[in-house]
């Protein structure tokens, strides 16, 4: 039986999926045109390594969402890390349409400021820019890479939150 953490974790993760799928993005386009919704699936596992810093990477249900259609979004993913039976993070992977403008910073502004208990900040890890914001009881994580856009949720108390989001950083899907 999971844990209530665990529960609450993925509901929470696959609640930002849903929201940002169902809300945020279809007034993220940056045109009056309206774009034309896509059916999600489901990103394979293989699109993120089997452990990552000695967490247990495993692909999560997300079916809520399969088969719904959405402007924005035509997949995406959930990821557990777990060391032994805790859940220590999770890993939302979210691949956007080719109608949705996701190399303007309108857009990628709109999707972010969806996320998290605390308004995001901005800052720079390498080449890219993360934003960093807290939930209840865990810091998430927000970054952009192609048609890609990431959400790292770790527990408030995992050891080292940077070093694991380095560590996401280098995921190419």
């Amino acid at each position: 039986m999971p844990s209530p953490f665990t529960s609450r974790v993925t509901r929470t993760a696959l609640g930002i999926l849903v929201g940002l799928a169902a809300l945020a993005l279809p007034a993220c386009g940056g045109s009056s045109k309206a774009a034309t919704p896509t059916k999600i699936t489901k990103l394979g596992p293989k699109v993120v390594p089997a452990e990552l810093l000695g967490l247990t990477v495993s692909s999560e249900s997300v079916k809520q969402t399969e088969g719904q259609k959405r402007p924005y979004i035509d997949a995406i993913g959930l990821y557990s890390l777990r060391k032994g039976p805790l859940l220590e993070a999770t890993l939302e992977i979210g691949r956007f349409s080719k109608e949705a403008d996701y190399k303007s910073q309108g857009f990628k502004s709109s999707v972010v400021s969806q996320i998290g208990a605390t308004e995001p900040k901005a800052y720079r890890m390498g080449t890219r820019t993360v934003w960093l914001t807290t939930g209840r009881r865990q810091s998430l994580s927000v970054w952009f890479q192609d048609r890609y856009f990431f959400i790292l949720t770790a527990r408030d108390d995992y050891p080292t939150p940077r070093t694991l989001l380095r560590r996401a950083l280098e995921i190419k899907p």
